[in-house]
Parts: C-alpha cells; sequence; structure tokens
C-alpha cells in the first residue's frame, strides 16, 4: 500500500503545472545597476488598496510589484517569457507571512507557472531600457537585449530573492 501511494504522489507532482529551472538554465544572476538609471516609483503607482506599481518592458512583459493590505508582498511578470518551456508564461514571487509557515521569520516562494490568469489587467507606463525602479524593497530592471530582474532584498540585506528572465537563461535568484 506504501508503494501505490508513493506512486500516486509521484504521478501528481508530475502532473504539476509549473517549472523549475535546471541549473543549466540558471542566469548568472541580478545585474549591477551601476550603468541603469533609477525612475520615480511615483510615476508607475496604480491606484487601489494598499500598494501596487506596474510597468511593462521593452520586449512586451507586463509587470508589477504590489502589497495589498490582505495579501503578501508580491511581485511578477507574464507574457512571452524567455528561455522557458513553452506554455509557460508567467512568474510570481512573494513572501508569506511568517504565521503561514509557524516559523520565526517569512518565507519566500518563487515560481514559474502557466497559464496566467487574471482578475484585472492594468496597463503599465513602459520602464525603459537600462533602467530600474524600486519600491517596497523590490528592484526591478530592464536591459536592451531582452532581460528583465526582479529582486527583493531586507533592508539589512540578509534576505534576498527573486528571478531573472533573460533569453541566455530565466531562474531564480
Amino acid at each position: 500500500m506504501q508503494h501505490h501511494a508513493l506512486r500516486i504522489a509521484a504521478i501528481l507532482v508530475a502532473m504539476l503545472p509549473s517549472w523549475a529551472p535546471t541549473a543549466a538554465a540558471a542566469p548568472v544572476g541580478f545585474p549591477d545597476l551601476g550603468s541603469y538609471t533609477q525612475v520615480n516609483a511615483p510615476d508607475y503607482a496604480q491606484q487601489t488598496v494598499g500598494s501596487l506599481y506596474v510597468f511593462d518592458t521593452p520586449d512586451g512583459l507586463h509587470c508589477e510589484i504590489t502589497e495589498p493590505h490582505y495579501r503578501p508582498l508580491q511581485f511578477g511578470c507574464h507574457g512571452a517569457l524567455p528561455a522557458v518551456p513553452e506554455g509557460v508564461d508567467h512568474v510570481l514571487a512573494a513572501t508569506i507571512p511568517a504565521e503561514d509557515f509557524a516559523t520565526s521569520s517569512k518565507n519566500a516562494v518563487v515560481e514559474f507557472s502557466a497559464p496566467y490568469a487574471s482578475s484585472r489587467e492594468l496597463s503599465g507606463v513602459l520602464l525603459p531600457p537600462m533602467h530600474y525602479i524600486t519600491a517596497l524593497n523590490i528592484t526591478c530592471a530592464v536591459d536592451g537585449a531582452g532581460m528583465t530582474a526582479c529582486r527583493y532584498r531586507s533592508d539589512d540585506g540578509a534576505r534576498q530573492y527573486g528571478f531573472v528572465l533573460s533569453p541566455n537563461g530565466s531562474g531564480i535568484l
């Protein structure tokens, strides 16, 4: 019976609609922002309950940084993600409150998935090539070659997580 349960669990895991990048597809890391220009975050803010910043990338991705009053801090992009399996069209990173895990710290979750579904679609302001936005301890940057990177960094720098989307390899930081 135990063997049967393990087999069912393996089948269910194989059916999950998310994709975890392999080590071979791992990006080099978050870009050095020394040659990038910071934009004014309030120019990208949307009217909502909580905080919401929306931008579009030069290569057509739609990205959001949000902290609604009733959900955890999250950020993500959707569209034609580069260097991911066919059908994967969304990456989302979120901080899950500690009380949800019965631990003393917040836990990060970053995943690629498909298909993207939203109850709303907000128009974003273009984040120009070689620019970045910082809001809610999250920095997102775009270059002129199809790279979009977003990273959460705690005030003390001890906690970081995020993703890089690039034709050279997309993955989780």
